[in-house]
C-alpha cells in the first residue's frame, strides 16, 4: 500500500533543488517513488512524498539519500542531526496520478 512520507529539512528552497539535481532524481527516479514534493514554510523546507512502501523509501534513505545529505552538509558545512532527518509515515489511499 502507498504512503506518504513526509520530513522538515532546516534548508531552503534553493538547497533542497541542488540536493535534488546531485542525485539526478528527476532523470533517474528512485525505485518506488510515486511523487516528490516540497514547499518551503517558517524558514524550513517540507518535503510530503507518495512511495510505493515504506520499504523502498527507507532503502533509498538509507543509500542514495543518506549519501548525498552528508555531502551536502560537508560542502555547507553543516550539522546533520544524529540519524539524520526524522520521517512521519501515512497509509495513502485513492492515489490517482495525472497524466504526463
Amino acid at each position: 500500500m502507498a504512503v506518504l512520507m513526509m520530513t522538515q529539512l532546516p534548508i531552503g528552497r534553493s538547497d533542497i533543488e541542488a540536493l535534488s539535481a546531485s542525485m539526478n532524481v528527476r532523470n533517474d527516479p528512485p525505485p518506488g517513488l510515486i511523487i516528490h514534493t516540497a514547499y518551503e514554510e517558517g524558514g524550513a523546507v517540507k518535503v510530503v512524498d507518495v512511495w510505493e512502501s515504506e520499504d523502498a523509501f527507507r532503502e533509498f534513505a538509507g543509500g542514495r539519500l543518506a549519501q548525498a545529505l552528508q555531502r551536502f552538509a560537508a560542502d555547507r558545512g553543516l550539522q546533520l542531526p544524529e540519524g539524520g532527518p526524522d520521517y512521519t509515515f501515512q497509509q495513502a489511499f485513492d492515489v490517482v496520478q495525472g497524466g504526463r
